[in-house]
């Protein structure tokens, strides 16, 4: 690994030195970091290419242009820009030498593109352009550095990069973030369906997968900044592609695919079907916003929100009423189950000045006296088991 370090800390050095001595025919300067293969191996590359005034080459012999050769000659790579190559390990090799290889890699252009960083604010002109890229324009990186935490570079950590697709991910990461964006005010977060959750249903890989939904350009929305760790889809959408263009498998499982999404679609219509009933339902209970309720703990509530769960269940927020019956601070929130009795809002204000209410001991009394019964009576999806007397939800 030595001869290897050395290798492009001299092609730096020399490259910097040639910097120093010809910085006033410098225009422009570009460093960035790449992970390429060649001839079956794996490499880390570091492009350095420096554009120089080409009025410097007027009156040079060929000594002179010799030695600036020596500096920033470009090499025979096909595109002309000079680099230096870093031997990363096989991959078929001991398994974490391959990741330590990496590592090395990238602790070193961080090194020698920090100091060239500091190098060109202090020393070139202001005229010049610098331009030197961040490790964080490699997949490769920003997906290994989930795992650093782990020094010695376990076997499990690497397994775990394995077991992700690091090298699939790798390659696909700029399309994945390119796609289109889904608008989360304009989605129903029911009708959403990511890989992570058609991978555990054994749809198929986790690559295959996101290559699904890659192929069809559907709108995503991905959890991560730049590493991709979940992407989700709109059911729907993904359907509807499908049933467009049964022929790309991608080695995923179709039908089974196509039956999670059916599935999920029609438990989402009916889900619609349930709230709009209850909707109804609640708009005609009883208890309403501004009324008073005595729970079971004798503390009075006046009702400031009244929602549904996703269970389908009512539930309540309220003030609580101070001893003076004024309006605390305090906010709760708390189920019809916990309500044993309840005044409306202007048979408060009657009582009120009847009684001549003026604590809230009277007002507990009060109610605690007062029959009535609270149940979900006429509840759409709701039974009495006259057996044990049980509530229960039912469709």
């Amino acid at each position: 690994m030595k001869h290897k370090l050395f290798n492009v800390v001299n092609y730096f050095t020399l490259r910097t030195y040639g910097i120093i001595k010809y910085a006033s025919s410098i225009q422009k300067i570009t460093v960035y970091p790449a992970i390429e293969e060649s001839f079956g191996i794996m490499y880390g590359r570091i492009y350095f290419d420096v554009v120089l005034d080409e009025t410097l080459f007027d009156n040079l012999d060929e000594n002179e242009e010799r030695e600036i050769d020596s500096y920033f000659a470009n090499s025979s790579s096909s595109s002309g820009s000079q680099f230096v190559s870093y031997p990363l390990e096989p991959r078929r090799s001991i398994e974490t030498k391959y990741l330590k290889s990496l590592k090395a890699f990238f602790d070193m252009y961080n090194t020698l593109s920090l100091s060239l960083t500091i190098l060109a604010n202090k020393s070139l002109s202001e005229k010049i352009e610098v331009n030197i890229s961040s490790l964080d324009i490699l997949p490769e990186f920003l997906y290994l550095n989930r795992f650093w935490n782990d020094l010695n570079f376990s076997l499990s950590a690497y397994r775990n990069v394995y077991h992700n697709f690091f090298d699939d991910d790798c390659r696909w990461n700029h399309f994945l973030f390119s796609l289109p964006k889904l608008e989360d005010s304009k989605v129903k977060p029911e009708l959403l369906v990511s890989d992570i959750e058609l991978f555990h249903n054994g749809i198929g890989e986790l690559r295959w997968i996101r290559h699904l939904f890659e192929h069809y350009l559907l709108p995503v929305k991905i959890k991560g900044n730049k590493v991709v760790e979940e992407i989700w889809v709109e059911a729907n959408q993904l359907l509807e592609s499908l049933e467009n263009d049964s022929d790309s498998s991608y080695g995923i499982n179709i039908p089974l695919l196509k039956k999670i999404l059916h599935e999920k679609l029609e438990a989402e219509i009916y889900h619609d079907y349930r709230r709009q009933k209850l909707n109804t339902f609640f708009a005609n209970y009883p208890i309403q916003n501004h009324d008073y309720v005595l729970l079971n703990d004798y503390n009075i509530y006046v009702i400031n929100n009244i929602h549904i769960d996703k269970n389908y269940s009512m539930q309540f927020c309220g003030q609580k009423i101070n001893n003076d019956l004024c309006r605390g601070k305090r906010s709760s929130n708390f189920t019809l189950e916990s309500i044993i009795n309840y005044l409306k809002n202007d048979e408060f204000k009657t009582y009120s000045q009847k009684f001549n209410w003026k604590q809230r001991s009277l007002v507990v009394s009060w109610l605690k006296r007062k029959k009535i019964e609270i149940k979900l009576k006429n509840h759409p999806f709701y039974k009495k088991i006259k057996k044990n007397e049980k509530d229960e939800y039912w469709d």
